[in-house]
């Protein structure tokens, strides 16, 4: 390469440091996200946050540990709120914890990295055992009990009255102690947050709630459930009924067994599809008017967001989901929407229930990649990974995949500590396109041969360069460019002294054109 091709493709350099500024706003354009600069963007990132009142929802993770995720390859970080944090009494918000929040933010700003902000919930609030998100002003349960009887922390959802008439409470919008419904008080919160970041370029939007978990409709799905895993079990094993499905999970050896016979994924299907009535009924008349309702109050005072939307969590397992487009003021979808779902297979964080499957999570991950085309959105992986079982190398492969395929961002849960010791965690780490100076058409990371491959159809309006990934884990000895047409080079910027990771950035042609880049080993 050139001196001088060099020199313009340095000049053409926004540094990491600097790029969110310069870009401005990521945004939404014909079913994928760009950047100010109108590159298409593939968001790379993973979950950060605290869900302990012990801590006061701050998480260990500081400003070097923003810094390594950058490193890492990450250009998007989804970082928790907490409603039980934001707002602890009724209509007063805690700007103390707000602006140690505003503090994260810049962290990841300082470093490039954009910020989904992610209004978390799990077991519906503070309140509960177990539980985070929503504070206790707002747990209406009417004095019901909290029922668990099994190893899974998630398995409370399933049986547990207090976190069930909770949520049938918030749905209903039922008043709160100044009278006003929760779930106004919920759209009221965020509208407070979104105020606060309406200008902020590094956040890229909003994810209106956690995983929003039905309520008491799930005891009809789980009854469904329970009498088609009967018919798939036969009756020796059969459960009889809701209660006979949570002794069932709480047995170790009959979840075994259970998960077992449900890695034929026509048989998984099928149960699956036994919840989906009860659940898409949920969201076409109680979900989907949450998300109305919330849009209206952000858009009250941000108009530059995008609000991501996630379904029930039964789609996290491959149920079926029946979502829609936040409206906007006009009556047609807010043009600042996106899909984040989450997937998880059946066995992730229970003890003793086998390896996780490709079968059932190829078959998840294609169910919400069809729902993403269907409401014509750009889709985010919200969630996935949280590893606890072995063979989670097989799934993180294949996950990544299917994501590539689709073209679909991820942020992976979570950032613990020792995560980069971890087996499957160099996949994590593979090199991949963040802004393309056009529309991506395709790529893909082979991690059998090291190679990275991407096409896309120039747009001769960016003058930005197209920036590409590179990791010291797959490339110790360097990186060998291929890139048709050449136009004007290419050049490697490593991220810091001693650092074998860089950012390839290619310089745009201003014409359109196809390009081709594989990025491989040296030889």
């Amino acid at each position: 390469m050139s001196r001088q091709a060099l020199s313009i493709v340095l000049c053409a350099l926004i540094s990491a440091q600097a790029a969110i500024a310069a870009d401005g706003f990521v945004g939404v354009k014909e079913g994928r996200f760009v950047d100010g600069a109108g590159r298409h963007v593939i968001l790379n990132g993973i979950n950060v946050g605290a869900k302990h009142k012990s801590t006061k929802y701050m998480s260990w993770h500081g400003p070097e540990d923003y810094a390594r995720m950058r490193q890492w390859g990450f250009n998007c970080v989804r970082l928790l709120i907490i409603w039980a944090a934001i707002e602890p009494e009724c209509g007063k918000y805690d700007e103390d914890y707000l602006r140690r929040m505003d503090e994260r933010v810049a962290w990841a700003k300082a470093i490039g990295l954009y910020v989904l902000v992610d209004m978390h919930q799990d077991l519906w609030g503070e309140k509960v055992p177990g539980g985070d998100g929503a504070p206790g002003w707002a747990t209406l349960d009417g004095g019901r009990p909290h029922v668990h009887t099994s190893d899974h922390w998630g398995d409370a959802y399933l049986t547990s009255p207090m976190i069930q008439t909770a949520f049938d409470s918030f749905w209903s919008n039922k008043p709160g102690p100044d009278g006003v419904g929760i779930q106004d008080r919920f759209a009221l919160a965020w509208q407070h947050v979104a105020k606060r970041y309406a200008e902020e370029p590094a956040v890229i939007g909003y994810d209106l709630l956690n995983e929003p978990f039905p309520g008491t409709p799930i005891l009809l799905a789980s009854a469904h459930l329970a009498r088609k895993l009967g018919e798939i079990l036969g009756p020796d094993d059969a459960p009889s009924g809701v209660l006979g499905l949570t002794r069932l999970l709480a047995d170790r050896d009959g979840r075994r067994k259970a998960y077992d016979a449900l890695r034929d994924v026509k048989k998984f299907r099928a149960l699956v599809d036994a919840a989906g009535p009860t659940i898409t009924a949920f969201e076409r008349t109680k979900l989907n008017s949450m998300y109305a309702r919330v849009g209206r109050a952000i858009r009250e005072v941000d108009r530059h967001h995008i609000l991501f939307l996630e379904p029930s969590p039964s789609a996290n397992v491959g149920v079926p989901c029946d979502i829609v487009p936040v409206p906007g003021s006009d009556g047609k979808p807010d043009p600042l929407q996106a899909f984040a779902p989450h997937a998880y297979d059946l066995v992730t964080e229970t003890p003793g229930a086998g390896d996780p499957s490709t079968e059932r999570m190829a078959f998840i991950l294609g169910r919400l990649a069809e729902t993403a085309r269907r409401l014509k959105m750009p889709w985010v992986l919200g969630e996935w990974g949280a590893f606890q079982n072995r063979g989670a190398i097989p799934v993180t492969q294949l996950t990544i995949r299917m994501l590539e395929e689709d073209l679909a961002g991820s942020t992976f849960w979570y950032f613990d500590k020792g995560l980069d010791k971890r087996d499957f965690f160099k996949m994590i780490r593979r090199p991949y396109p963040q802004a393309i100076a056009g529309t991506i058409e395709r790529y893909r990371f082979d991690p059998s041969t090291r190679a990275l491959e991407c096409r896309w159809r120039e747009d001769p309006t960016i003058t930005e360069p197209t920036r590409v990934y590179v990791s010291e884990e797959w490339y110790p000895g360097g990186v060998e460019v291929v890139l048709e047409p050449k136009g004007k080079g290419h050049a490697l910027e490593p991220m810091g002294a001693g650092s074998g990771n860089g950012i390839l950035l290619i310089a745009p042609t201003g014409q359109v054109c196809e390009r081709h880049v594989t990025v491989r080993p040296k030889t």
